[in-house]
């Protein structure tokens, strides 16, 4: 559902989740904890090396954020989402963005068990403010991962309709819906090109 790498799909709904509860400000935060699952744990340890403001300049890429769980928890608590604008590199060099990544911390899942362990990638972000009040949220299955489905009309259309238009966008749905009648691959693909 989110543009990042499934492992931090959950992430990212809980972080939105938070930021649905309360307008997040960098500098009110104390500290951040994400609790994860053990394969997030080592993609956000081979992530951080690529996962600086200086690389991203330097290359022009924001590629490494796209796993990176400080970002995608950063952006999603202060953007109420992730999308594919957030990765583009002058989006992904906020600074608002880089000054809350700095206050999270990435912990292994407690009670995580090798023998227990399924394929959801559940995780649970906790954001403690300077005030003391403490705002936290959990995800068992990321949305859009099995098990917990999103509607594929709704994010096309929130993604798409930027690119498109609605009245395009509403076109594509009404055609894909009704995939039965189209006579060549050709006519979805000339709706999807921005012409």
């Amino acid at each position: 559902m989110h543009p990042g790498c499934a492992y931090v799909s959950a992430v990212i709904d809980c972080a939105t989740e938070i930021s649905r509860k309360r307008k997040i400000k960098p500098k009110e935060v104390e500290e951040i904890v994400v609790y994860v699952h053990f394969m997030t744990l080592l993609m956000d340890d081979l992530a951080r090396l690529f996962a600086n403001p200086e690389w991203v300049k330097r290359f022009r890429s924001s590629v490494a954020l796209n796993f990176y769980t400080p970002f995608n928890v950063a952006v999603a608590l202060l953007r109420g989402s992730v999308s594919p604008q957030d990765l583009t590199v002058e989006r992904a060099l906020d600074s608002d963005v880089w000054m809350l990544m700095e206050k999270v911390r990435v912990e292994l899942m407690p009670g995580l068990l090798l023998s227990t362990l399924k394929m959801p990638f559940g995780a649970r972000v906790k954001v403690k403010l300077r005030n003391g009040e403490v705002l936290s949220a959990e995800c068992e299955v990321p949305v859009g991962a099995a098990g917990n489905p999103y509607p594929a009309e709704e994010r096309f259309s929130r993604e798409a309709s930027g690119v498109l238009g609605n009245e395009r966008v509403r076109e594509v749905i009404r055609t894909i819906e009704n995939l039965e009648k189209v006579r060549t691959v050709s006519e979805v693909v000339d709706l999807l090109c921005k012409c």
